[in-house]
């Protein structure tokens, strides 16, 4: 007979359920960094990276990394939620809920987000195809505007519930998390890409398309080295 704990084996089996979970949201986090800059990315500056560069790439591009984004990377960070539940469960069952619940939410929105990004390439890319072609280019430029105004709305609401969240859990010190990981909370992203609009040609024009998924795939990194390093599946500070 083996001298294992069952329950041991059972809590290694879960922990490297969690690990593996989180392995898949890092690889959708870097495909998502990918699909970015074949939107749009290029040796310009951080703030010359906008809707409009867009018409500058092939839309055979835009459209692949539109669909990459939004129906592979994204989808994968779902995966990231399975481990983050366990570890923020010390936080209290309520806190941790919302906590998940609003970051997939907010991972919804962001794969619709990026899905759009195929639409808004070729009304740009139609403004440049005679004064036709302009005219109702900037009535499609209109309609996209406002949908993505509501759509931003959306995000941003996901994005400050799902980091207060997580600030709370963190903060209260019964989680496996370090304190140090809020730098990597989703509304980091928002700093991020802020930020990475004011690096110079031609650094910026790679940063800053990807800049929002680098910091959630840091986030996912986080999640999987603390499920990777603890001694159960659940492992409170």
């Amino acid at each position: 007979m083996s001298g294992r704990d069952p329950e041991q084996t059972a809590g290694g089996a879960v922990r490297r359920v969690h690990v593996i979970c989180g392995a898949v949201a890092v690889v959708g986090g870097v495909i998502n960094a990918v699909s970015d800059l074949m939107l749009r990315s290029g040796p310009v500056s951080g703030a010359d990276i906008t809707h409009a560069y867009m018409a500058t790439m092939p839309y055979e591009q835009t459209l692949a990394g539109a669909l990459l984004g939004a129906a592979v990377g994204v989808p994968m960070w779902l995966a990231a939620l399975v481990p983050l539940y366990a570890l923020l469960r010390p936080a209290g069952v309520w806190r941790c809920a919302a906590t998940v619940a609003s970051l997939g939410y907010l991972f919804v929105v962001t794969g619709t987000y990026h899905g759009v990004y195929a639409l808004y390439a070729s009304s740009h890319q139609l403004a440049s195809q005679g004064a036709e072609a302009a005219r109702l280019a900037a009535t499609l430029l209109e309609q996209n505007a406002a949908f993505e105004a509501w759509l931003g709305g959306a995000w941003f609401v996901g994005a400050a519930l799902s980091s207060v969240g997580f600030a709370a859990a963190v903060l209260g010190g019964r989680t496996a998390l370090p304190r140090w990981s809020l730098l990597v909370a989703p509304a980091a992203s928002i700093v991020a890409s802020l930020a990475s609009a004011r690096l110079p040609a031609p650094v910026g024009g790679y940063i800053r398309p990807m800049a929002g998924s680098l910091v959630f795939t840091a986030l996912f990194v986080v999640i999987t080295w603390t499920c990777w390093r603890a001694r159960s599946p659940v492992e409170a500070r």
